[in-house]
């Protein structure tokens, strides 16, 4: 006999834990940081599916999250948030660009603004999903909007399962219930939920070639277009400008990491996820572009010196962590950095950093020139 829906439940238990790094290394030790959201959401859900190939560094790739980086005026947590790297009408590409790379097509479901389905059609179409063995990433459920992965359901709907990078900080986790597994059980969810991106069944990837220059072409738009959305206008390369130039601002910056009056966040902080946001972005990129100079033999040498850019990218954002005493947050880290002459060396490796992108983005430049048609 068919249980009632009241009771109904179906969880895909195999997919892969997602979080950031000083989480997920208790669980997976060996897998080093994936704290770029969609990415590592993407590459989970990949997994899942049976195409671990389209891994973490494909994903930083394709979608132009390694050559992102913005800075808004003050102090903003949401600087290293992907979704800023273009203008508004052009934001869905880095998600578009994900799923057509895996040959999965994908139906955005949005739950708020004009559009929006009802709880009761959204409730359908997940349950729907996860029934046809396909996990969904959705923006919120648990935490702020941010990509998270419904992995299943339990009492028909009513309450939903899954991985969230917010799942144990002490707001979101308010009220939650966890599975043995460590997941996520989310009542209530539909108002903290904001879109479902929901996968299709797999047909023909977009030609490997064309992924490989498109990904290309996107990092160059997103590290030379300076203005992007919500007042953002220090996006890609400038981004590098307003950060050394927030170091500069004494007045703002006590070795008690206050928030200054108009910001919103701490300025050690935010300086702090921007050298993590960078490092790890840059590393990834410059595996991809190293990945990628094996099929592009023409391309080959431009991708290899624009890698070896991004790797010494990575290794400067480690000498700005060593100017506060090495990687990590404490008291005495932010007393550190509030110390004028170091925030002075620090701006000065920043100026070193977008040089390093400057010519990285050159490189690719040229790389694209190399095996560019002329009718």
């Amino acid at each position: 006999m068919n249980q009632p829906a009241a009771t109904a439940r179906q969880v895909l238990d195999d997919v892969p834990r997602v979080g950031f790094y000083p989480d997920m290394r208790q669980h997976e030790p060996d897998r080093g940081p994936e704290d770029i959201i969609f990415p590592s959401c993407m590459r989970a859900v990949m997994q899942h599916l049976g195409n671990p190939e389209y891994d973490y560094v494909h994903f930083v790739g394709v979608t132009g999250a390694g050559f992102y980086f913005n800075w808004k005026d003050g102090w903003h947590a949401g600087n290293t948030a992907v979704y800023f790297m273009v203008p508004f009408d052009e934001h869905l590409k880095l998600f578009e660009y994900a799923f057509d790379s895996t040959g999965h097509p994908f139906e955005l479901v949005g739950l708020k603004g004009n559009n929006a389905v009802d709880e009761a059609e959204a409730k359908r179409q997940i349950v729907a999903s996860i029934d046809a063995g396909r996990p969904i990433v959705a923006h919120g459920v648990v935490g702020p909007a941010e990509p998270c992965i419904i992995t299943g359901y339990d009492e028909g709907g009513d309450v939903l399962i899954g991985w969230s990078f917010f799942q144990y900080w002490p707001e979101p986790a308010e009220g939650l219930e966890f599975e043995p597994n460590g997941m996520f059980r989310k009542r209530g969810w539909y108002a903290d939920t904001w879109d479902l991106f929901i996968p299709g069944q797999r047909g023909e990837p977009v030609d490997p070639e064309v992924v490989r220059r498109r990904s290309l072409e996107w990092a160059v738009k997103v590290a030379r277009t300076k203005e992007t959305w919500d007042g953002r206008t220090n996006n890609g390369l400038a981004a590098y400008d307003a950060w050394a130039e927030h170091l500069l601002r004494d007045e703002d910056i006590t070795p008690e990491n206050t928030i200054p009056e108009g910001s919103v966040s701490p300025p050690f902080d935010v300086h702090d996820d921007a050298v993590g946001h960078v490092a790890e972005a840059r590393h990834y990129m410059s595996e991809y572009l190293k990945r990628m100079a094996e099929d592009e033999p023409q391309m080959r040498p431009h991708l290899l010196n624009a890698a070896a850019c991004c790797s010494k990218i990575h290794d400067l954002m480690w000498d700005i962590w060593k100017c506060v005493g090495g990687n990590g947050r404490s008291p005495e880290h932010a007393r550190r950095f509030a110390d004028p002459d170091t925030r002075r060396r620090i701006a000065e490796i920043i100026r070193e950093a977008k040089q390093q992108d400057v010519q990285a983005i050159e490189h690719i430049e040229k790389a694209l020139a190399a095996t560019k048609t002329t009718p």
